[in-house]
């Protein structure tokens, strides 16, 4: 979070919010341009719940987005969301629902070589 504010951003400390019937606290972030940053955490698990930030769209316009993230898994000693859904100006855009992840599962080194050229 350092790094926002060396590049001047401007960083706050929202109150707590209900959020998914869980308690969150929330750090603000506002950018040079005034474009800003909510991030919300879960008080108990510390997990980033939402997401809100406000970006142009396709035709220059300034967009409210929302990013909730849920279905928190331990995979290998990380907590992955399983399932993602955002929100621009308060209408679904897209639902990610992730079914396996497998973490460094290796990889045989013969994808890497070079093709023989004949």
């Amino acid at each position: 979070m350092l790094k926002y504010i060396d590049k001047g951003c401007k960083l706050e400390h929202l109150e707590i919010s209900n959020i998914e019937g869980k308690d969150c606290y929330g750090i603000k972030f506002t950018d040079k341009e005034g474009l800003e940053t909510s991030i919300f955490f879960d008080n108990e698990s510390y997990l980033p719940i939402e997401t809100e930030y406000s970006a142009p769209n396709e035709f220059g316009q300034i967009v409210k987005y929302e990013y909730f993230s849920c279905d928190f898994r331990n995979v290998d000693g990380t907590k992955i969301p399983f399932k993602s859904v955002v929100y621009g100006d308060s209408k679904e855009i897209i639902e990610i629902m992730i079914k396996e992840i497998k973490l460094n599962p290796g990889l045989d080194d013969k994808i890497f070589s070079m093709l023989e050229k004949k």
